[in-house]
């Protein structure tokens, strides 16, 4: 179910609140993965910053999608060359 509703806001560009770890966060989520420990995971960019951040599934409730909210992609790139 979550995965669902994570598919349907990254394919439509919006926004997403909800409670982790026992704090509200509203995001804008990229993509859908598992890390290396084998646990199911969403990556996304916090509101107030431009770290893309690593959000665990089995700590995350009550997801609200952001009706009317959109936001285009934006991929901070490090430079390496100068």
């Amino acid at each position: 179910m979550k995965s669902e509703i994570f598919n349907k806001a990254i394919l439509k560009n919006q926004k997403i609140r909800l409670i982790y770890k026992y704090h509200q966060v509203e995001f804008k989520p990229f993509f859908l993965s598992v890390n290396k420990f084998g646990k199911k995971v969403v990556f996304g960019r916090d509101n107030f910053s431009n770290e893309i951040k690593e959000f665990e599934y089995t700590k995350i409730f009550n997801i609200k999608v952001l009706p009317g909210i959109e936001y285009s992609t934006f991929f901070p790139i490090l430079k390496f060359l100068n």
